[in-house]
């Protein structure tokens, strides 16, 4: 599964590795929204950051310290976490830890569905039936916000750069090859799963200052693994939620429950259109 790294240079300056230049823009626009509605880090912090990816919120978050931050992040794929350790070893911080494996409502393993087209789609969930779902979800996402896209992304995908000149039906035949494409190789790989609660005993952990969810649909259950006791020691969330079978409200009841009662719930414009929405949540 090892594939090569490539060097990249991010917006702000910033060395990266990736697998996927591309992608890689995409992710970086997207860590970019974490840090909104009053969601705050301070040199000193404890960070958990599930569903990392390469890493680039990682990487975002030890700047926002002031390179002194205790952070955790998790990445269950394989190929992907050999981009995320690279990009975390490179900060050359001992406080940095980067874990192969996936959090959940209890320990164990699970199948995963990696896309290495998309990487960023790849889920616990994996139902071939709702790939069909998928497909259309994403291709109406883009094709209605063609005007939102960030010129980071434009930059580094040439085909955002010509969409938008194009007539109606030629680009929409642009973007379901697109899209097809994102989807068209998927491997059934099986990841190792914790809970929150586990990390939290291992490592002797007080307090989590900002536990930040990006996990593709299995958002409530990374929730479900903290322990009744550990709910106290987390200040900050901020998540990405899939709105099925009622989660949003869900986990909105639940963070109340729990005492983070300042809720932030937006949708971003490059995702008008889909069940994909934004929380942002902290103690009043």
């Amino acid at each position: 599964m090892s594939k090569h790294l490539h060097e990249i240079t991010l917006p702000n300056g910033q060395k990266a590795f990736c697998h996927d230049k591309r992608e890689a823009a995409f992710v970086y626009e997207q860590v970019k929204q974490y840090l909104k509605h009053d969601i705050q880090l301070q040199p000193g912090d404890t960070v958990f950051d599930i569903g990392a990816n390469i890493g680039l919120f990682s990487m975002m978050a030890f700047e926002e310290c002031k390179q002194n931050v205790h952070l955790f992040s998790f990445e269950p794929i394989p190929t992907t976490f050999q981009a995320l350790k690279a990009n975390i070893t490179q900060l050359g911080s001992s406080q940095l830890t980067a874990l192969n494996c996936g959090l959940s409502a209890e320990p164990g393993n699970m199948v995963f569905a990696y896309y290495p087209n998309l990487t960023t789609l790849s889920t616990a969930y994996y139902n071939p039936e709702n790939t069909h779902e998928m497909h259309q979800q994403l291709k109406q996402a883009v094709l209605m916000n063609l005007e939102e896209v960030p010129d980071t992304i434009r930059d580094s995908y040439f085909l955002f750069r010509i969409l938008r000149w194009l007539p109606v039906p030629i680009r929409e035949i642009m973007v379901n090859w697109m899209v097809k494409n994102s989807f068209k190789k998927v491997e059934e790989i099986n990841c190792e799963l914790r809970t929150v609660s586990d990390i939290l005993k291992e490592y002797n952990i007080a307090q989590i200052d900002l536990l930040k969810v990006d996990v593709e649909k299995s958002e409530l259950a990374v929730l479900q693994g903290i322990s009744e006791q550990d709910w106290p020691k987390i200040k900050q969330t901020v998540m990405e939620i899939h709105d099925l079978d009622g989660r949003l409200e869900t986990i909105k009841k639940l963070l109340i429950k729990h005492g983070l009662t300042k809720i932030t719930i937006e949708q971003e414009p490059t995702l008008q259109g889909s069940n994909v929405y934004s929380l942002y949540a902290m103690h009043a």
